[in-house]
């Protein structure tokens, strides 16, 4: 069920299936099933399921009032079917996380292979039969191949915590091959979001796990394959890259719109934050008009004739607050507390033999690769982050539990 829950979060989240008259990823439909069954095949729910179901329903029904009372709730019919389904993936993703083994967490470094191979597969067809993918012209006009997935930004969100699986393996070879994957996804679909998830990922090597040794490795391997992009792709890599980043500081010029849509995603979440009091506007209600009256929003309309990202924010971060106000924000201070307090006992438990040592690492590193994709670039609850998030968390709960807090 774990790399179930894995290979349709990572690969199935952009393929649309209807439900009750809404548009989900193939993912809703393939665990809304699986995780059906998984219920009913099971003897025992874990007591930790029913709290976090419990917290859910109590979350959607405060919510609710929330939506009803805020300043625009032309999306209420949103949250009244998509909270429950959301509240069940949840559910049965904490679930699982709970009561999975640690064998099924060293599988994942198998399954993350086949993932990776099958996303450069679709790369390559997508550079042999380029006509097959009308919707993507415009990417491989810079050179940037999206494959499976709908542009090269989200194959990056998606496919880099299939990556890191591989780069904390504790087999050298392994982590070659977790090298070797990062290095070709730069030079097949180099977005500036994956150039952003890698400086991140070299920060959280050199300052939170305090890893010099895999950082250098990492660092001086990928260096090769980003000097061989910068070199065949020096005007349509580079210097977009540099163009989004110069975008982000303010500025009268108007120099990138991807840049311009990301500081509109932190404007649209302070504003909203700030007009509901802190509350939110509502789970899944961002959208709902009247729009906030932002500065960025203002210049995409009018030098571009375009409205963008209205209900996603354009990154997680941005419409978790916007939706759930001062939750939102205590969420990812907490899921960040969490994340230090795992490094740290990573690092000072003294009992961990080699195999929960793997597996304490595949976790934290998941929990920081994603939460580094919620600050730069996701679609929303359903596109697999999230849901990955929580059976991680919930497998990482469980441990800390058995082990730490009887110390």
């Amino acid at each position: 069920m774990l790399r179930l829950w894995f290979v349709a979060n990572i690969l199935f989240w952009e393929y649309h299936t209807e439900i009750i008259g809404f548009k989900f990823g193939a993912n809703v439909a393939v665990l809304m099933l699986a995780g059906t069954l998984w219920i009913f095949r099971k003897k025992e729910i874990a007591d930790s399921s029913i709290k976090v179901l419990f917290i859910l329903c109590v979350y959607v029904l405060f919510s609710y009032f929330v939506a009803i009372i805020g300043p625009c709730n032309d999306k209420l019919s949103k949250l009244i079917i998509t909270a429950p389904i959301f509240s069940f993936l949840i559910f049965v993703g904490w679930d699982v996380g709970w009561s999975v083994s640690d064998n099924d967490w060293l599988k994942l470094q198998e399954s993350a292979i086949w993932i990776l191979l099958a996303a450069f597969v679709g790369f390559i067809i997508e550079a042999l039969l380029p006509t097959s993918f009308p919707d993507t012209a415009i990417y491989r006009s810079e050179d940037k191949l999206s494959g499976l997935f709908s542009e090269p930004s989200y194959a990056a969100v998606s496919l880099f915590p299939v990556i890191v699986i591989l780069l904390v393996a504790e087999s050298k070879k392994i982590r070659y091959n977790g090298i070797l994957a990062l290095g070709a996804l730069v030079l097949f679909s180099g977005s500036s979001t994956l150039m952003g998830l890698i400086v991140a990922w070299s920060f959280y090597r050199l300052f939170v796990q305090r890893n010099i040794k895999h950082f250098l490795y990492e660092s001086t391997g990928l260096s090769f394959f980003v000097g061989l992009a910068a070199i065949i792709h020096h005007d349509r890599f580079v210097a977009p890259a540099l163009d989004r980043i110069a975008g982000l500081v303010p500025t009268n010029k108007i120099i990138n719109l991807s840049s311009l849509v990301y500081i509109q995603g932190w404007q649209d979440a302070l504003v909203n934050l700030l007009r509901t009091k802190g509350l939110g506007l509502g789970f899944n209600m961002m959208g709902c008009i009247p729009l906030p009256d932002v500065l960025e929003r203002a210049i995409i309309a009018k030098e571009y004739k375009l409205q963008l990202n209205v209900e996603d924010g354009s990154f997680l971060l941005s419409k978790i607050v916007s939706e759930t106000g001062m939750i939102g924000v205590l969420f990812f201070v907490v899921i960040i507390w969490w994340l230090i307090r795992m490094e740290k006992n990573i690092r000072n438990y003294n009992h961990i033999n080699r195999a929960e040592y793997s597996v304490l690492a595949i976790q934290a590193a998941l929990i920081f690769s994603l939460i580094a994709t919620f600050f730069l670039r996701t679609a929303g609850y359903f596109s697999g982050g999230i849901l990955m998030l929580v059976v991680t968390i919930s497998a990482s709960v469980k441990w800390h539990r058995m082990h730490i807090s009887k110390i």
